[in-house]
């Protein structure tokens, strides 16, 4: 990281293009990471990293997994 070569193998190795992909990061260089590879990206930054101008190239931030339902997997599916 933040070579996008872990998320586009595994993408690849499923047989998904990288629009159909999700990645839940909790790190900035991961979320660079995800980013690099095209991919949407949700962080969920520790305090410590919470504003970082890494985490802030998310597509979406959260504070916490309970965040994520129904009405948010509406939103991202809209992108």
């Amino acid at each position: 990281k933040p070579a996008p070569d872990v998320y586009l193998t595994v993408a690849k190795k499923f047989g998904f293009h990288v629009n159909e992909c999700l990645v839940i990061e909790d790190s900035p260089v991961g979320v660079e990471s995800a980013k690099n590879a095209k991919m949407t990206c949700i962080a969920i930054p520790s305090k410590e990293n919470r504003g970082n101008k890494s985490i802030n190239k998310a597509d979406f931030q959260i504070q916490s997994l309970k965040q994520i339902n129904d009405y948010f997997w509406n939103l991202i599916n809209r992108q």
